[in-house]
């Protein structure tokens, strides 16, 4: 491993070198340079390996969320302490609120001073005095467990004596059931420790769930007192001398059995650590393999000397992979909305639409088993699939009639598998529930309205009181949906049925143009009383820009995009909603809100410029948005902090940090480590956007604006479409479009 890591640092050194012709002939020697220097590292050409994409050393005291790490059987969150953890969750296993491995030097609590994210693995450090501590916490692959290592070295000229403690919890329970967006989780009370022989085990004493700790080297004290255990060694660090205590957490369903994995992963615990990093790795490299034996399919792979391009794509192919899940029982693949901490068990409509495109490449025979069990729940008093009982969890969300066609028209095009329209499920035909969806939203005009009226706040972008009713993003939606069902007919040769279709979305638009408010770029909705209210919000941007790109006139995509670069984008990241709206100041959420965005909006805007031809825009706003990912991974959304406030910020600068733009982002403190929405990056701003993959209904792929430079020089392999491969190569005169086998490696 440490061959292969010196080969990538050469290699990104390699693409700091390159000068990109200004040819395609250019493009085709420096993309051969880069395959070449990619094979010579033992990966998939132009795949990073997942130490490459791992976040940079970070302050404690500059994270808003402490970092995750998640293995395909679940996740966990970090905490300040230098080893604890907290909220464990695989379902139908759930941590309570309080921390574990909580580590004490001397009898003190050491706070991590640093953290540093990695696929699979969070590092945390500190020192005291000559003491510096670096900790390790992986969980064991695709298993409910978690390995802990903490190492001490003695920097100092003289002997140090040292008393180490953790402090190890069994906050854990069995919750069966169906989930919620809030899992459940359990109170402090109702748990019992003990020692057993080599292990301590902590029971719930209100479900079967047993939770035990072994250790490569028995602590030289470990008891059990009411429902926890406390661990200490104590040795004494020569000058230069390092120590290293290992330790595994396994969690089961009988004290047996959680003894026996613990014990097992502690006795073998150097196999087990590395394997949480090469089995990480290999899952990795099956994501870009045709064939690979685990997905149904594949990612396609991004080769491009275009560093932050690389990272942002390969961050949003990495999302999903933090989102997986290989052990709920209700199928073999799961892609959770959301992780650790909220969500675990779930797939919204909403954010499994955003990524539709990707999971139509990556693991089209599952997206086809969610997509039919989506049909078997009543989706219009429902947000999402609960995957640990199969059943619906939440409220109707005004989107979910968008969410689940989007889902099935990615579905279709990119498989061309027709014959899933005849098949039935929920008691309909798949034929019958896209023409539903399409069409749903005739039955949602009010008695005075000319459009549907999708409710509430809570039931549309939940913390703008404004955004209500009749707005023009899902009536936007509804006049695409409308002109796809008519495609799909006249495919069909039902030709009556697609002019009825096609009718219809024609009126319809018409209809959501009037609510443009010309020279401002923005949108109103339609109050149910009938007044007309300005809405200054990139979902307006994004699904009216998207679904009615060939009704937008050259100057109100201009206008558009003009409001989107004045009042949303800031250096780095964007606003979802601008300062200026009337209701900015009601709307404090990070991810929908002034002060911030949830991680799909900067990648959507993206795809949108793009939908407008403007790619100069679309490729720097990408390539801004690359900074966030020195954090970590791409999450539920990004808050805007001031820059004034910033850790180890000068007071000059400082003073001269007070303008509405003088902010950086990271992840936000009140919103999830790990969501899947992040993934629009790859499969909309990068594939759909910049390379304009275009899946048709004849089964054919097409790239739109193929003569336009996208301004990068780039190849993309491995796009699969109705069981063929296509690759696209981006260069000085625009795109080439290619067709080989396995993208023609």
């Amino acid at each position: 491993m440490k061959f292969a890591k010196k080969k990538f640092a050469a290699g990104s050194v390699f693409f700091k070198r390159i000068t990109v012709a200004q040819s395609r002939a250019g493009t085709a020697m420096v993309l051969i340079a880069i395959m070449a220097t990619a094979f010579s590292a033992g990966a998939r050409p132009g795949v990073p390996t997942l130490d490459e994409l791992a976040a940079d050393w970070m302050k404690v005291d500059d994270i808003q969320n402490q970092p995750s790490v998640n293995s395909f059987s679940g996740g966990i969150k970090t905490d300040q302490n230098l080893l604890g953890i907290r909220v464990l969750t695989c379902p139908p296993y759930s941590q309570g609120a309080e921390s574990t491995a909580t580590f004490s030097l001397d009898r003190q609590r050491v706070r991590a001073e640093e953290s540093r994210w990695f696929p699979y693995q969070v590092l945390r450090r500190a020192h005291r005095g000559a003491i510096e501590m670096e900790t390790t916490v992986r969980m064991v692959f695709e298993r409910d467990g978690v390995l802990f290592r903490a190492r001490l070295k003695n920097t100092g000229s003289q002997p140090q004596a040292l008393n180490v403690g953790v402090e190890l919890l069994g906050n854990i329970r069995r919750c069966d059931g169906t989930w919620s967006w809030d899992p459940p989780r359990p109170k402090s009370s109702g748990f019992e420790a003990l020692v057993t022989n080599t292990v301590l085990l902590v029971r719930d004493t209100r479900s079967t769930a047993c939770t035990a700790y072994a250790f490569t080297v028995f602590p030289e004290s470990l008891h059990a007192a009411g429902d926890r255990g406390q661990a200490a060694w104590s040795f004494t660090l020569a000058p230069g001398e390092s120590r290293t205590v290992d330790f595994a957490m396994a969690v089961t369903d009988a004290p047996a059995s959680a003894s026996a994995a613990a014990s097992r992963w502690a006795g073998s615990f150097a196999a087990c650590f590395s394997g949480a990093q090469t089995l990480w790795e290999r899952r990795w490299q099956d994501a870009f393999t045709p064939g690979n034996g685990h997905y149904s399919g594949n990612a396609p792979v991004l080769l491009t000397p275009d560093a932050k391009l690389r990272r942002v794509y390969y961050h949003g192919i990495l999302t999903v992979l933090l989102a997986e899940r290989t052990t709920l029982p209700i199928s073999p693949r799961v892609y959770l909305t959301a992780g650790p901490e909220w969500g675990s068990a779930l797939e919204y409509f909403w954010d499994t639409g955003l990524w539709s495109p990707l999971f139509a490449l990556l693991d089209p025979a599952m997206m086809r088993d969610h997509l039919r069990g989506f049909l078997t729940l009543d989706y219009y008093h429902c947000y999402a699939r609960c995957f640990l009982s199969g059943g619906p969890a939440g409220p109707w969300y005004s989107c979910n009639d968008y969410a689940l066609f989007t889902l099935f028209w990615n579905y279709l095009t990119t498989t061309g598998d027709w014959d899933f329209l005849h098949e039935t499920a929920g008691g309909r035909t798949i034929l019958e529930h896209m023409d539903r969806l399409a069409w749903h939203w005739k039955s949602l005009i009010p008695a005075n309205g000319v459009l549907g009226d999708y409710g509430g706040a809570d039931n549309l972008l939940e913390c703008v009181p404004t955004y209500v009713n009749q707005v023009p993003s899902l009536n936007a939606a509804n006049v695409w949906m409308m002109r796809c069902m008519a495609g799909v007919h006249e495919h069909l040769n039902d030709f009556a049925r697609a002019r009825q279709f096609r009718g219809d979305a024609h009126a319809l638009a018409a209809k959501v143009l009037t609510l443009y408010v010309p020279d401002q770029g923005v949108w109103n909705c339609i109050h149910d009383d009938g007044t007309k209210v300005q809405v200054r919000h990139c979902w307006d941007y994004i699904t009216v820009g998207q679904t009615m790109t060939p009704d937008l006139s050259a100057t109100v995509k201009t206008e558009m995009t003009a409001f989107v670069e004045r009042e949303l984008l800031v250096p780095g990241w964007m606003r979802a909603q601008s300062l200026n709206d009337p209701a900015a100041k009601d709307s404090d959420r990070s991810d929908h809100g002034p002060y911030g965005a949830y991680d799909a909006w900067p990648a959507l805007t993206a795809l949108t410029m793009c939908s407008f031809s403007q790619y100069d825009q679309a490729l720097h706003l990408v390539r801004q948005c690359e900074g966030v990912t020195r954090e970590g991974p791409f999450a539920q959304s990004h808050r805007l902090l001031p820059l004034s406030r910033r850790p180890g910020a000068s007071h000059a600068a400082g003073a001269a940090s007070g303008g509405p733009n003088d902010v950086y982002a990271r992840i936000a403190g009140e919103q999830d480590y790990n969501e899947i929405c992040g993934s629009a990056f790859a499969s909309g701003a990068i594939i759909r956007g910049l390379f304009g993959c275009q899946p048709e209904l004849n089964g054919k792929l097409t790239v739109s604006d193929l003569s336009m430079p996208r301004g990068f020089e780039g190849q993309l392999t491995g796009v699969r479409q109705a069981g063929g491969y296509y690759k696209i190569i981006s260069g000085a005169q625009g795109l080439i479009l290619g067709k080989g086998p396995e993208g023609s490696r």
